[in-house]
């Protein structure tokens, strides 16, 4: 991280290459794993942004909002990381996630794969619900924003790991 990765990786996700996307997206997500000056690194260096950019973006394919979906929650996971996470406009996306990937994935269309990317980004949404909810000041935000609501219909999934 000492060498500029983070900055290359987010390039990379504005880089309008889904390749690109997908692995940098992942990448990310590897690091936030990880915590500690990591994770602060990748807050300081705004890596949260571009990923919400990706989330509003018509074109992103099933796998790239899939990895997006799974640094979103494993942010999610570390507390230091809730003053960013936890606001309204990236809690909107994380909805979005949770809404569109269980919308799309419902219907017929699609390959098997995308289909199993759609199901994995449901999946990672409704974990960062999960990890927010952890501490009480969330609370009222996670609420007021339908994040919870946006994660009821879940509860009657097929996909046993999502329900």
């Amino acid at each position: 991280c000492q060498q500029g990765i983070i900055p290359a990786l987010i390039n990379l996700i504005a880089s309008g290459d889904p390749v690109n996307q997908v692995y940098s997206a992942a990448a990310l997500a590897n690091l936030a794993d990880v915590g500690g000056i990591i994770l602060d690194r990748l807050l300081e260096e705004g890596c949260v942004g571009p990923l919400l950019s990706l989330v509003d973006s018509a074109s992103a394919p099933p796998n790239v909002l899939a990895q997006v979906s799974r640094c979103l929650s494993t942010l999610a996971c570390h507390q230091q990381s809730h003053d960013v996470i936890a606001t309204a406009s990236c809690l909107s996306r994380i909805i979005h996630l949770v809404s569109e990937a269980a919308t799309t994935s419902d219907g017929d269309d699609g390959s098997d794969d995308e289909q199993i990317q759609l199901v994995l980004c449901r999946r990672y949404a409704a974990l960062a619900v999960a990890c927010l909810s952890y501490l009480p000041s969330n609370h009222s935000l996670l609420i007021q924003s339908g994040a919870l609501r946006s994660v009821l219909p879940l509860s009657t999934s097929s996909d046993r790991e999502t329900c």
